[in-house]
């Protein structure tokens, strides 16, 4: 993963993109279509769907791309 200045928003956005939970682009905002997305992975994975980045998404996202 990249250093970047969205504490990590991006790669997050990345991740989603390849379930197809598009959050439409990777700019590293949480914009509405981010957090939809986040929500989504979040509720299929048995997540509280927060639409937020926590330490629960990001492990899981990393679980399920092995990054």
């Amino acid at each position: 993963m990249h250093n970047t200045d969205d504490d990590g928003t991006s790669g997050v956005q990345a991740r989603l993109r390849k379930p197809r939970l598009s959050p439409e682009e990777v700019d590293g905002i949480v914009a509405p279509h981010t957090a939809a997305a986040i929500r989504a992975f979040q509720q299929a994975h048995g997540l509280s769907p927060t639409g937020h980045i926590d330490s629960a998404l990001l492990d899981k996202l990393h679980d399920r791309h092995r990054c």
